[in-house]
């Protein structure tokens, strides 16, 4: 009987005959989520798929990128074959937003009235929760609604409300969550036709994390993370500086999606006088 891992690697083996102008054009379709110099030295096609594969945006749960490029380049037959697979096999955008609904659904019905109200209190410094709405909010789907209307929650990011369950000592529904997570594992699609790409700012964030250090608060102000979101950071990583700010930097990527760019992290820096992380990170200064 053929496995998941087989039929996976299979359906990728039906690419590895795309060549000449039309992988040209598939490496300029990758672009933005793989750097130039990167995509200079790949030659072939199976050696793409495995950047990709590292960069998140293929697995064996999502070829619904790979769908949508071999669809952009004409190669419908390729596009029938990996279709064929997701429909077997990978898991598929209704599929995670079922198991989500469900993950509230349980936690919802899990929490005692009192843990509502300190959930409420948790949440009291983030965007929309202000205390008229947060006394209307009579359960906790109500918070998880005004979670997800202040980009804290949907089915790509469930960290906050990880978070909440922890500060409640709700450790079951972390577990929960972290079943979820496990699962769901960079399910989101950046490269799919109805998303804006994420830039990978992989290399600027190693730069900013490794020279930032306690001054990442700062920082993160300036990139319009709230107070409520530091304040979960710090819990979340409460003696690790480095986790911090890197923590921020992806809540900040997350947020913005294209518009995350190299050119804000580093026009930001000097708003902020950290000149010597943005020469480091321009090429000025040899790290």
């Amino acid at each position: 009987m053929t496995s998941k891992s087989s039929a996976y690697t299979k359906a990728l083996q039906s690419l590895g005959g795309i060549s000449g102008s039309d992988f040209r054009s598939w490496k300029i379709l990758c672009g933005d989520n793989i750097r130039k110099t990167t995509l200079e030295i790949i030659s072939n096609p199976l050696e793409l798929i495995e950047e990709l594969e590292q960069k998140n945006i293929v697995g064996e749960d999502n070829v619904k990128s790979l769908i949508e490029m071999m669809k952009t380049l004409g190669r419908l037959s390729e596009a029938g074959i990996l279709a064929d697979y997701e429909k077997k096999w990978a898991l598929t955008e209704s599929n995670q937003q079922s198991d989500y609904d469900r993950l509230l659904l349980k936690i919802n019905g899990a929490l005692e009235d009192s843990e509502l109200e300190s959930i409420k209190f948790l949440c009291r410094n983030y965007s929309g929760f202000t205390k008229d709405k947060r006394g209307k909010m009579t359960s906790c789907r109500d918070v998880f609604t005004g979670l997800e209307q202040a980009l804290l929650l949907d089915k790509n990011e469930t960290s906050t409300l990880k978070d909440l369950m922890k500060q409640i000592s709700r450790l079951d529904l972390c577990q929960h969550v972290d079943k979820y997570e496990q699962k769901y594992n960079s399910k989101s699609e950046p490269f799919s036709s109805g998303q804006q790409n994420i830039h990978d700012l992989s290399d600027e964030f190693d730069i900013i994390v490794r020279h930032i250090g306690k001054n990442w608060r700062q920082y993160a102000r300036r990139l319009k993370l709230v107070e409520a979101d530091i304040d979960s950071i710090m819990v979340k990583h409460p003696y690790d500086l480095m986790e911090q700010s890197r923590e921020s930097l992806k809540i900040w990527q997350q947020r913005n999606s294209s518009n995350a760019t190299r050119e804000v992290l580093i026009s930001t820096l000097r708003k902020c006088e950290f000149n010597y992380i943005a020469d480091v990170m321009e090429g000025k200064i040899v790290d």
